[in-house]
């Protein structure tokens, strides 16, 4: 399995530190590209050297040949992730469907036919 994902907008590289998924996906992914809502980087949580240890870490991930890293800026406005985290998962097979998570506040889900990604 070859992943090529794109993250969605809130607190994805918090979220998948936390559960210890990050140092994973970023040694097997084939690409990764995350984008991250910019209140992600301004909202100070956790105290200065929690901080200063989260951009240390995305500094060391955007520097990855597999790795993009972008910045959704407060002046774009709405947007589509706003609700919350989501992952495409892409695969190197053609015949291989695209598989969506949605992470919420009270759960999450797979979509993975064409009528639920719609």
């Amino acid at each position: 399995m070859t992943p090529s994902s794109s993250y969605g907008m809130n607190q994805v590289c918090a979220d998948h530190s936390r559960s210890g998924r990050r140092p994973y996906l970023l040694q097997t992914a084939g690409y990764a590209r995350a984008v991250l809502d910019e209140a992600l980087l301004r909202r100070p949580v956790g105290g200065r050297a929690a901080i200063r240890r989260q951009l240390h870490h995305l500094a060391e991930a955007a520097a990855q040949p597999n790795v993009r890293l972008q910045v959704l800026p407060f002046g774009v406005g709405a947007h589509p992730g706003m609700d919350g985290a989501f992952t495409v998962f892409r695969f190197a097979k053609p015949t291989d469907s695209e598989v969506v998570h949605l992470e919420h506040t009270t759960g999450e889900l797979y979509l993975e036919t064409a009528e639920e990604m719609a």
